[in-house]
């Protein structure tokens, strides 16, 4: 599955890397952080990072893969709270949005990019494709 890999997705690394992110402390967002490959990555960065799955069992298993880690995981009562709108530089969502059906899937999307600070960064990965 794509979302259990122990290393980042190669185009969140190559994004970052081609940009030369720094979080400097920035507040970053993981949308389906699954297994924590991603989460994990963007604290070496410097971010202050958290992420959210719907699926208790990746969060759990999140925790036990990637003991005292400082990415804060959780498992959300609805899809996006609005209390995370416009507050996160960047976020990122890689392949998880996609595979949601249609309704849920446009109020997804319309959801990740109100979690986007003003004049910030966003990067959505969908069938291997960066945009």
């Amino acid at each position: 599955m794509p979302w259990s890999g122990a290393e980042p997705h190669p185009l969140l690394t190559g994004w970052t890397e081609d940009r030369g992110l720094t979080g400097g402390g920035r507040r970053e967002f993981i949308v389906g952080c699954g297994l924590g490959a991603d989460a994990e990555y963007l604290p070496r960065l410097g971010f202050d990072t958290a992420g959210f799955d719907i699926s208790e069992t990746a969060i759990q298993l999140a925790r036990q893969r990637n003991p005292g880690s400082m990415v804060g995981t959780s498992r959300p009562t609805c899809l996006i709270p609005q209390r995370w709108w416009r507050a996160h530089d960047p976020v990122v969502e890689i392949i998880t949005v996609q595979a949601l059906p249609d309704l849920p899937r446009r109020q997804a999307i319309t959801n990740v990019s109100r979690m986007v600070a003003p004049g910030c960064l966003a990067l959505m990965v969908a069938d291997g494709f960066c945009s």
